[in-house]
């Protein structure tokens, strides 16, 4: 969650600008986290223990994707 107010102030936006973002994207955020976050969590707990590590860091990586999406469609102009 700290992605969108930080994209928005480091992007030359005001304090006053953080929760109109936060509003816009919070609920689709959220969603984006049950979809991807909830199947991995299926599957990461059936895999065999040695390989969990390596599953979540899998969809982690996927996730810092999603995360880094919403974080640059926070700041976009028009805002």
């Amino acid at each position: 969650l700290y992605q969108i107010p930080a994209s928005v102030l480091t992007n030359g936006g005001a304090p006053a600008d953080v929760p109109a973002a936060v509003r816009r994207q919070l609920v689709p955020m959220l969603s984006a986290n049950l979809r991807i976050w909830t199947p991995a969590n299926v599957v990461i707990y059936n895999v065999p223990l040695q390989w969990r590590v390596l599953a979540s860091n899998c969809v982690d990586l996927v996730w810092g994707y999603v995360c880094a999406s919403f974080a640059a469609d926070a700041c976009e102009p028009g805002d």
